[in-house]
């Protein structure tokens, strides 16, 4: 009649119950614990992902459409429009480049 109050309420000790009840007990409470987790974390994202589209990104986009608009206006320019050929391509080095006679100057 001297059972201790655990005993006597049913529940039963770390002692009384074999290792696969332990295992099985600690194997659910790590489940339980790493899905609260994860819907922690998938709250998280998509609270973060509607502060980004309705706070910030309405902030960034014209800034971005004008960063998109620079790079392709700047791919266009460095596509060469005019293809020259050796000849042509010298002939108008020796212009730039030529040495021209002196002129008079108009102050003397």
């Amino acid at each position: 009649m001297d059972q201790p109050q655990e005993q006597a309420s049913g529940s039963k000790s770390m002692y009384d119950v074999g290792a696969f009840t332990i295992f099985y007990k600690n194997f659910i409470t790590g489940l339980a614990r790493s899905l609260g987790s994860v819907v922690i974390w998938c709250l998280f994202l998509f609270l973060l992902a509607q502060v980004f589209t309705q706070v910030i990104w309405p902030k960034l986009e014209k800034p971005y459409q004008q960063y998109l608009k620079t790079i392709e206006s700047i791919t266009q320019l460095s596509q060469p429009t005019v293809s020259l050929d050796q000849q042509s391509l010298q002939q108008t080095l020796n212009q730039l480049f030529a040495p021209q006679a002196p002129t008079a100057s108009p102050i003397q």
